[in-house]
């Protein structure tokens, strides 16, 4: 397909009508664009790497304009707890990647489980940061897209589960 901006509002476009499939109230949400681009580039449907570079600028730069706000809010709220959680978690992916890297170390590259580490916690600053580190070794893109659908996965089926799990009402919350 020739027209790059096509086929991302396409797969935008399908992956919101996946998304919006609900089985036992559980959804992908526009995680489903993900899965889209997934199979379509699985298909041979690509777009130049530069999309990739501006889209990753936008989506860092629309996260922070949008959560600043309630960021400065739940850090007033919970300090320094909040902050040793999300030290706690990260430092526990890295930790179970260093380890499981170790002992692949045979089977797969640095790079590719530098990959892994920023796909499984789905941060695709992270992905960028690895490239710029690696001068765009593509080991590192193979381990992130591999790593990330399920990631995701685990988000969104975490972030929906555990309300009903702990019985909170999200609506009340």
């Amino acid at each position: 397909m020739k027209n790059h901006l096509f086929l991302m509002s396409l797969t935008v476009a399908l992956g919101i009508l996946v998304g919006s499939i609900s089985v036992r109230g559980i959804n992908l949400g526009i995680s489903g664009a993900l899965f889209v681009g997934l199979y379509l580039g699985a298909r041979g449907y690509t777009v130049p790497n530069d999309y990739f570079t501006w889209n990753l600028m936008f989506f860092v730069v629309a996260v922070g304009l949008l959560a600043a706000e309630d960021t400065l809010r739940v850090l007033k709220l919970y300090g320094l707890k909040f902050l040793l959680l999300s030290v706690a978690v990260t430092g526990m992916g890295a930790l179970t990647t260093l380890v499981l890297g170790l002992l692949f170390s045979g089977s797969a590259s640095p790079h590719m489980i530098a990959g892994t580490y920023t796909g499984a916690l789905t941060s695709s600053p992270g992905l960028g940061a690895a490239l710029e580190a690696t001068r765009g070794n593509p080991d590192v893109t193979i381990g992130y897209s591999v790593a990330y659908p399920f990631g995701v996965i685990a988000v969104v089926l975490f972030v929906q589960l555990i309300p009903v799990l702990f019985r909170i009402d999200v609506a009340k919350e």
